[in-house]
């Protein structure tokens, strides 16, 4: 009885240990998909100021280019479309850039949408696994009082054998 005692203590420590190294794996995968997430928020958030950053680019530019050619306009009425024709150039590259930037903003919502999904499912495992876990517990731990009470049931009945031995 002490050494199924002693096996079910065993059964228990390392079912515990399994358990526990299960759960240390999901917190692990947890972090990752939670670093990688922040990876992804960092680079969205990287992309959209680099967005502000050329839109503001931009707004400068036509501020620029409007001045340019109101002067350009009063002064050299002919050379007027070569510089259009460059400035035209340069905002449409500019603008290209910005389309550009709006879509790797996008591709990293995306990423960032896919990562919570990931960590959605990886919680949903990690609890199956900690309710098995628990059942488990359980189950063991009903065994091992079952054991207790069989093991004190013996014990009395053993200590009263001695007793009437003794009485005799």
């Amino acid at each position: 009885e002490r050494d199924d005692l002693l096996q079910l203590c065993s059964a228990l420590q390392s079912t515990l240990a399994r358990f526990h190294g299960q759960e240390m794996e999901g917190q692990v995968r947890i972090r990752r998909a939670l670093d990688a997430a922040q990876r992804a928020n960092q680079a969205k958030a990287q992309a959209e100021k680099s967005q502000r950053g050329l839109i503001e680019q931009v707004e400068k530019l036509k501020v620029s280019h409007r001045e340019e050619l109101s002067h350009l306009q009063e002064k050299y009425e002919s050379q007027l479309q070569g510089s259009v024709q460059e400035k035209q150039t340069e905002v449409a590259s500019l603008h290209e850039e910005l389309t550009k930037s709006h879509e790797a903003v996008e591709s990293l919502k995306q990423q960032l949408e896919q990562s919570y999904k990931e960590i959605e499912h990886e919680k949903k495992k990690l609890a199956g696994v900690e309710t098995k876990r628990k059942q488990e517990y359980k189950a063991l731990h009903r065994q091992l009082l079952s054991r207790n009470k069989e093991k004190a049931g013996i014990q009395s009945f053993a200590q009263a054998a001695v007793e009437s031995r003794r009485c005799t």
